[in-house]
Protein backbone atom coordinates (compact mmCIF):
# COMPACT_ATOMS: atom_id res chain seq x y z
CA UNK A 1 0.00 0.00 0.00
CA UNK A 2 1.49 3.38 -0.47
CA UNK A 3 0.39 6.97 0.02
CA UNK A 4 1.65 10.09 -2.50
CA UNK A 5 1.35 13.36 -1.72
CA UNK A 6 1.40 16.00 -4.02
CA UNK A 7 -0.34 18.50 -1.58
CA UNK A 8 2.16 21.34 -1.58
CA UNK A 9 2.53 20.11 2.67
CA UNK A 10 3.06 17.78 4.71
CA UNK A 11 0.16 15.58 5.22
CA UNK A 12 -1.46 13.63 7.98
CA UNK A 13 -2.86 10.38 6.84
CA UNK A 14 -5.43 7.67 8.10
CA UNK A 15 -5.57 4.61 6.08
CA UNK A 16 -9.12 2.57 7.05
CA UNK A 17 -9.18 -0.72 6.34
CA UNK A 18 -12.68 -2.40 5.68
CA UNK A 19 -14.20 -6.01 4.97
CA UNK A 20 -16.71 -5.55 2.33
CA UNK A 21 -18.86 -8.61 0.77
CA UNK A 22 -20.79 -8.92 -2.21
CA UNK A 23 -23.67 -7.46 -1.50
CA UNK A 24 -22.38 -4.76 0.64
CA UNK A 25 -21.90 -1.02 -0.54
CA UNK A 26 -18.15 0.26 -2.10
CA UNK A 27 -16.86 3.63 -1.34
CA UNK A 28 -17.98 6.14 -4.68
CA UNK A 29 -15.57 6.32 -6.94
CA UNK A 30 -16.91 8.44 -9.78
CA UNK A 31 -17.53 11.99 -9.72
CA UNK A 32 -15.64 15.30 -8.24
CA UNK A 33 -13.40 14.06 -5.37
CA UNK A 34 -15.08 16.31 -3.21
CA UNK A 35 -18.17 14.35 -3.47
CA UNK A 36 -17.13 11.09 -3.10
CA UNK A 37 -18.24 9.70 0.00
CA UNK A 38 -16.58 6.62 1.99
CA UNK A 39 -18.33 3.18 2.83
CA UNK A 40 -20.38 3.04 5.64
CA UNK A 41 -19.14 -0.31 6.97
CA UNK A 42 -17.17 -0.25 10.34
CA UNK A 43 -13.16 0.21 10.15
CA UNK A 44 -11.45 -3.28 10.93
CA UNK A 45 -7.91 -1.86 11.74
CA UNK A 46 -6.39 2.38 11.11
CA UNK A 47 -2.82 2.79 10.19
CA UNK A 48 -1.86 6.72 10.34
CA UNK A 49 1.42 7.89 8.86
CA UNK A 50 3.18 11.56 7.82
CA UNK A 51 3.93 12.31 4.56
CA UNK A 52 5.77 15.05 3.56
CA UNK A 53 5.36 16.91 0.13
CA UNK A 54 6.69 15.31 -3.12
CA UNK A 55 7.02 11.92 -0.80
CA UNK A 56 5.59 8.46 -1.02
CA UNK A 57 4.69 6.33 1.83
CA UNK A 58 4.92 2.28 1.63
CA UNK A 59 3.61 -0.34 3.60
CA UNK A 60 4.07 -4.09 3.14
CA UNK A 61 0.92 -5.72 3.13
CA UNK A 62 0.21 -9.77 4.41
CA UNK A 63 -3.49 -11.23 5.09
CA UNK A 64 -5.10 -14.06 5.38
CA UNK A 65 -8.20 -15.28 6.96
CA UNK A 66 -9.56 -17.51 9.34
CA UNK A 67 -12.90 -18.68 8.72
CA UNK A 68 -15.48 -21.49 8.44
CA UNK A 69 -17.64 -22.81 5.33
CA UNK A 70 -21.05 -24.04 5.23
CA UNK A 71 -22.45 -23.98 2.31
CA UNK A 72 -24.08 -21.59 0.97
CA UNK A 73 -21.88 -19.35 3.30
CA UNK A 74 -19.05 -18.86 4.48
CA UNK A 75 -18.27 -17.15 8.18
CA UNK A 76 -15.04 -15.32 8.99
CA UNK A 77 -13.55 -15.70 12.57
CA UNK A 78 -10.37 -13.22 12.31
CA UNK A 79 -8.31 -11.76 9.82
CA UNK A 80 -4.65 -11.10 10.17
CA UNK A 81 -3.04 -8.13 8.52
CA UNK A 82 0.15 -7.94 8.30
CA UNK A 83 0.87 -10.30 11.85
CA UNK A 84 -2.06 -8.45 13.72
CA UNK A 85 -5.16 -10.90 14.49
CA UNK A 86 -8.36 -8.48 13.89
CA UNK A 87 -11.91 -10.29 15.04
CA UNK A 88 -14.29 -10.75 11.83
CA UNK A 89 -17.10 -12.16 13.79
CA UNK A 90 -20.23 -11.06 11.82
CA UNK A 91 -18.70 -11.18 8.79
CA UNK A 92 -19.66 -13.24 6.11
CA UNK A 93 -19.59 -14.43 2.11
CA UNK A 94 -22.66 -15.75 0.42
CA UNK A 95 -22.10 -18.24 -2.28
CA UNK A 96 -22.58 -16.37 -5.79
CA UNK A 97 -24.19 -19.40 -8.32
CA UNK A 98 -23.90 -17.10 -10.96
CA UNK A 99 -20.13 -17.32 -10.93
CA UNK A 100 -19.64 -20.39 -8.86
CA UNK A 101 -17.66 -18.54 -6.16
CA UNK A 102 -17.72 -16.76 -2.88
CA UNK A 103 -16.55 -13.09 -3.39
CA UNK A 104 -15.39 -10.49 -0.40
CA UNK A 105 -13.24 -7.43 -0.69
CA UNK A 106 -10.32 -5.66 1.60
CA UNK A 107 -10.69 -1.73 1.28
CA UNK A 108 -8.08 0.83 2.04
CA UNK A 109 -10.07 4.08 2.36
CA UNK A 110 -7.45 6.92 2.53
CA UNK A 111 -9.01 9.74 4.93
CA UNK A 112 -6.68 13.33 5.36
CA UNK A 113 -6.42 15.50 8.42
CA UNK A 114 -8.24 18.66 8.56
CA UNK A 115 -6.39 21.11 10.72
CA UNK A 116 -8.82 23.82 10.71
CA UNK A 117 -11.41 21.08 12.05
CA UNK A 118 -9.20 18.99 14.19
CA UNK A 119 -10.56 15.89 12.35
CA UNK A 120 -9.92 13.21 9.49
CA UNK A 121 -12.15 13.73 6.82
CA UNK A 122 -12.82 10.80 3.62
CA UNK A 123 -9.81 12.07 0.61
CA UNK A 124 -12.74 10.30 -1.99
CA UNK A 125 -9.20 7.70 -2.52
CA UNK A 126 -9.58 3.65 -1.91
CA UNK A 127 -7.93 0.67 -2.95
CA UNK A 128 -9.97 -2.66 -3.33
CA UNK A 129 -9.01 -5.95 -3.24
CA UNK A 130 -10.97 -8.71 -4.70
CA UNK A 131 -10.75 -12.20 -3.46
CA UNK A 132 -12.64 -15.21 -4.45
CA UNK A 133 -12.72 -18.35 -3.03
CA UNK A 134 -13.97 -21.55 -4.87
CA UNK A 135 -15.60 -25.08 -4.02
Amino acid sequence: MGVGNRLGYCAYYLVEVKFRNQTQEAPTSFGPIENRSPSSLPSLFNVTAFVADEQIWELPITFSFDYNVTVPRVEFIALRLNDVWLNMTGYTVSWDSEKSEFRGFLLFELWLYNSSLNVFQYHGRFVSLRFNMTI
